[in-house]
């Protein structure tokens, strides 16, 4: 028998608001998740308002466009593999367009391989989440590039 615990999503958030709550006050900030799963997209979302961000959902990449020039939002959580434009295709176009190129972005996602990498940061990606990601270091990351 594992003695080992197996920890709830709440018990995690709960520990991590404990010893790191300066970095969970979101302050109403708006973050826009662009994410072809919907599990997945629900899960970030709800972190992130439970750390007090507003959130704007996209499950594809013409509706995550339309919502950035729409909302200009303060950060994008962004997928690569989405359908109909790629989380890589939509950093692109944000940083060709003057309204949008200082959005922090980052792009959350299971590709692994070095030219993904290469091109995200080339494109000015601030910063490259591999899935399968703890949720403290993703909020860890929003602080950070969010200057919280």
């Amino acid at each position: 028998m594992d003695d080992k615990k197996n920890w709830t999503f709440e018990e995690v958030e709960e520990l991590y608001k404990k010893f790191n709550p300066s970095a969970l006050d979101g302050g109403g900030k708006v973050v826009m998740v662009a994410e072809d799963s919907a599990p997945m997209r629900s899960i970030i979302a709800r972190a992130l308002e439970r750390s007090g961000f507003s959130v704007l959902e996209a499950p594809n990449g013409l509706q995550a466009l339309k919502m950035i020039r729409d909302s200009s939002p303060d950060c994008c959580i962004l997928d690569i593999n989405m359908p109909q434009i790629s989380g890589l295709e939509i950093l692109e176009a944000m940083r060709n367009d003057e309204r949008y190129a200082s959005i922090p972005v980052i792009i959350c996602t299971a590709m692994k391989d070095k030219r993904s990498i290469l091109v995200a940061q080339k494109l000015g990606a601030a910063a490259y989440i591999l899935k399968p990601f703890q949720m403290p270091d993703l909020l860890a990351k929003i602080s950070e590039v969010l200057k919280l």
